[in-house]
């Protein structure tokens, strides 16, 4: 089972399903999309990476490729968006972006890293709330 403790001092929990963690201190960064989309969709670290793998398969690229994520979540019924900023404006960051959707389900990219979101609370195995994000994928509403 997963583990999680919650910051209370802003909407960051720590999450880390992996089931090989080691402890603090010991983050594996190369499984965020894993852990992005186990947050997001509520699923096991075991069932995500199958799911990649597959799609990386289909696409002839690593799992946690670009191509193989965004195959996986077009699969689970996410839309894609870049955000795009005007001259002069910031980028939104993690923990903005959670406060101001407080309902919804995403994954969002930020450099070098994803991190998932559920109804204003983002998951990961460290606070990365003030990094800006690049690309948001939102779960559709059935």
């Amino acid at each position: 089972m997963h583990r999680v403790e919650q910051d209370v001092k802003s909407n960051y929990e720590f999450f880390q399903p992996n089931p090989s963690w080691k402890g603090k201190g010991k983050y594996l960064h190369e499984d965020c999309p894993i852990r992005a989309i186990c947050a997001a969709e509520q699923l096991d670290w075991n069932t995500v990476y199958d799911i990649l793998c597959d799609c990386g398969k289909n696409v002839f690229d690593a799992p946690t490729s670009d191509d193989s994520i965004a195959l996986c979540l077009k699969r689970l019924s996410y839309t894609k968006y870049s955000v795009k900023v005007t001259k002069g404006s910031k980028r939104p960051t993690v923990a903005n972006f959670a406060k101001e959707h407080p309902r919804g389900t995403y994954v969002v990219r930020v450099a070098g890293h994803m991190v998932g979101i559920k109804d204003g609370k983002y998951f990961d195995c460290w606070d990365c709330g003030h990094k800006c994000i690049y690309t948001v994928y939102e779960k559709n509403p059935f």
